[in-house]
């Protein structure tokens, strides 16, 4: 008959064993605790920046609008004019931000064609959509038309399908009432100091739908398309914010204007 033994662990043996349960377990908690307290503190920071920058983007809003409020769009008409030029479009073809009208992509073209009338039916807040029918109600035809539009269709994300109809019957009527037709666009809007880190990049990712379906449609109307964002514009705008941007930092100032127009001027003909 075989008798069954139990090999028995000394007890210091056991101890020890226990011992080590015992600490690992110890670590454990102490790990999670850390974890924890980590955790706890990176929400609190990230929190506070969210605070700030919604506080932030509010006060800049509110310099925005009153921006807005004082911005007037430069026109001039003249009797025998040797040219007629449309501009139309959003707060870049008011000129908001400038501190004089002439310092706007249209007060810049009416500086350099000054035997040209300049009738510019630019609005603030304007999205594509919204110069369809502004250019259906125009009866007359101009020698050149400069659509300066898409930074609020960024700003509020239209969606792609409805954008790339809008653009479409844009370009459409814009070529009925001129051979020579120029489309301007904000660069990259994400990269505007009114956009608190890292909330650009969904406007930055944004700005370049828009500037694709906006590319594609000039090619297929035959419309010149000046890209500022492949022009990097935006990049030289941060290298001096204060000079480049107005006060609400999201539209560019005077000098900000005058570095959109080197890059229109060649299209002005």
């Amino acid at each position: 008959m075989e008798t069954n033994t139990v090999t028995r662990l000394p007890s210091s043996t056991r101890e020890k064993r226990k011992e080590s349960q015992s600490y690992l377990r110890a670590l454990f908690f102490v790990i999670i605790d850390t974890m924890v307290k980590y955790l706890l503190f990176f929400i609190l920071l990230a929190s506070l920046w969210l605070g700030f920058a919604v506080l932030r983007a509010f006060f800049l809003i509110q310099v925005g609008t009153s921006i807005q409020k004082n911005a007037v769009p430069y026109e001039r008409k003249l009797e025998n004019a040797e040219k007629n030029i449309l501009v139309i479009g959003d707060s870049t073809g008011v000129g908001t931000g400038a501190d004089q009208p002439t310092e706007s992509v249209a007060g810049r073209i009416g500086a350099d064609f000054p035997r040209a009338s300049v009738v510019n039916i630019s609005r603030n807040g304007k999205k594509t959509r919204e110069v369809i029918s502004e250019l259906t109600s125009l009866r007359e035809t101009f020698e050149v038309i400069v659509i300066q539009i898409g930074g609020n269709d960024v700003l509020y994300f239209t969606a792609r399908q409805a954008l790339e109809k809008d653009i479409e019957a844009v370009l459409t009527e814009a070529k009925k009432r001129s051979a020579h037709v120029v489309l301007v666009t904000a660069g990259d809007v994400g990269e505007a100091p009114f956009f608190s880190y890292p909330f650009g990049y969904f406007w930055s990712k944004q700005t370049l739908a828009v500037r694709e379906i906006f590319l594609e449609a000039a090619k297929r109307h035959g419309v010149e398309y000046v890209d500022l964002y492949a022009e990097k514009v935006g990049q030289v705008f941060r290298t001096d914010t204060a000079r480049y941007y107005s006060k609400d930092m999201l539209h560019p100032s005077g000098d900000g204007y005058a570095l959109w127009y080197e890059k229109v001027a060649p299209f002005i003909r």
